[in-house]
């Protein structure tokens, strides 16, 4: 897992307006439909309009997406880690890359960040983004590169995440754009690959995990069997059925984020050898204890 963050505090200057409002947990609210009911979501992209909020950065611009890619883009993806609840992607797209956002400066996970710009819906979830215009660039500052990630936020089962709660009180609302963990886990379906997504079933349930584009996931096999895995609980609903209700999944950042867990087998075969080695050094004290 990258937990590097940047070796001194690069920002970019925040501009007039944006004073702190609700909570980043407010900010994410939705209707029956998945659609972002915050009244700033949408707003007029004025000063008034403006949001600031800080958090953690679980998802640096190195993890997910390529800066330099035909489509660039720059994003960031904050966690409130003053909660268990709460979490925004900041993005922006290539018409906003010469003269502004190619000035950002890289940002690592485990970074504290501020930013400040306006909100919108985008495929199941409220995001902080420009509007699709250089003018609106949202803008952030590195308040402290030297946090560290998180501890996980640790999902029950697939069965209490990959599902739509207006409410928020579970399902994939509840952890979305949070750092979580998921244990005992195994691929069903899909090619292994950096970029692609698979399917993981825990038994309970199954749900999209995506292998991030930047990661190393092409320098190891596919793990076998079952596993715990790390990520970031996104949701990128596109199907086009009228609500955003669906398609939630697990971005994971690289191949150190998935450890396999041993078989029950080997755990007892473990165990015995475990116990005979202690045997076996209790009988050489008692020997030496004799002489």
């Amino acid at each position: 897992m990258r937990t590097s963050v940047l070796a001194a505090a690069v920002s970019v200057v925040v501009l007039a307006g944006g004073a702190f409002g609700d909570a980043i947990w407010d900010y994410e609210a939705v209707d029956s439909l998945g659609y972002g009911t915050h009244p700033l979501v949408g707003a007029m992209p004025d000063d008034a309009n403006k949001v600031t909020i800080e958090g953690l950065v679980i998802g640096g611009t190195e993890d997910f997406v390529n800066r330099n890619a035909a489509f660039a883009m720059y994003s960031i993806w904050v966690q409130d880690d003053t909660t268990t609840k709460g979490g925004i992607q900041c993005w922006t797209g290539p018409w906003a890359k010469d003269g502004g956002w190619d000035a950002y400066p890289v940002i690592y996970g485990g970074a504290r960040v501020r930013v400040s710009g306006w909100l919108a819906n985008n495929a199941g979830k409220v995001f902080i983004n420009d509007r699709h215009s250089a003018a609106l660039l949202w803008t952030v500052d590195v308040l402290d590169c030297t946090v560290g990630m998180p501890a996980p936020q640790v999902i029950p089962s697939i069965s209490a995440c990959n599902y739509f709660d207006q409410t928020r009180s579970g399902g994939g609302e509840l952890y979305q754009t949070r750092w979580v963990e998921l244990n005992g886990v195994e691929i069903v379906s899909g090619t292994w690959g950096a970029g692609q997504p698979l399917t993981i079933s825990d038994g309970t349930g199954t749900l999209t995990m995506l292998l991030s584009q930047m990661g190393d996931f092409n320098s190891y096999s596919a793990p076998t069997g079952t596993f715990n895995v790390l990520g970031v609980f996104d949701q990128e609903d596109t199907n086009n059925d009228g609500d955003f209700q669906d398609m939630y999944r697990l971005w994971v950042k690289d191949f150190a984020d998935i450890t396999a867990v041993p078989e029950p087998g080997t755990i007892a075969l473990v165990g015995l050898a475990l116990a005979g080695g202690w045997l076996f050094r209790r009988r050489l004290a008692r020997k030496g204890g004799a002489r």
